[in-house]
């Protein structure tokens, strides 16, 4: 399904697990490029349920050529790609997500630019104030330790970065 705004500068569409892939995805793009639309974005929600185009292979190997396509995308269509990603059970209750906590194929860590974490302890929970933190950076240093802090009311998607805040 389909839903643009008036002016047409934002488009939405919805798939069902499993039958999007990435070169339907970027058929699509380059269709609505071809009428002189660009994207300059794509955001996909949990990039992991999408559809591959190719046949049988292990579930690690088809994760690794998810991710790999994404990145293949983003270069193509030169357009940013943001989608969100699941971690193991055991960075559940980790005060920081850091890389070993990324579940299924470490080779998604390879293929992106970059991989944030977002965290939160059940003090901050109470309080609506989540840690994001950079898990992984291609081309800049970076400490994993360091966060920013976001606080709102995340129901209704507004969150704001906070200068300062004490447990």
């Amino acid at each position: 399904s389909e839903l643009n705004t008036d002016d047409d500068y934002f488009k939405i569409r919805s798939y069902p697990g499993e039958t999007l892939t990435v070169d339907k995805l970027q058929s699509l793009l380059e269709g609505l490029a071809s009428r002189d639309w660009l994207a300059d974005g794509v955001v996909l929600d949990y990039a992991d349920v999408m559809a591959l185009s190719t046949g049988r292979m292990e579930e690690r190997d088809k994760v690794n050529k998810l991710w790999i396509g994404l990145r293949r995308l983003s270069a193509v269509m030169h357009n940013l790609v943001v989608t969100a990603t699941q971690i193991y059970r055991i960075g559940y209750n980790v005060p920081l997500i850091e890389m070993k906590h990324i579940s299924e194929e470490k080779r998604k860590l390879s293929h992106a630019s970059a991989f944030f974490g977002i965290n939160q302890m059940p003090e901050e929970k109470e309080r609506g104030v989540m840690r994001l933190n950079t898990v992984k950076l291609r081309d800049d240093e970076f400490s994993m330790t360091k966060c920013v802090y976001i606080a709102g009311c995340m129901s209704l998607a507004q969150p704001f970065v906070l200068s300062a805040w004490r447990a």
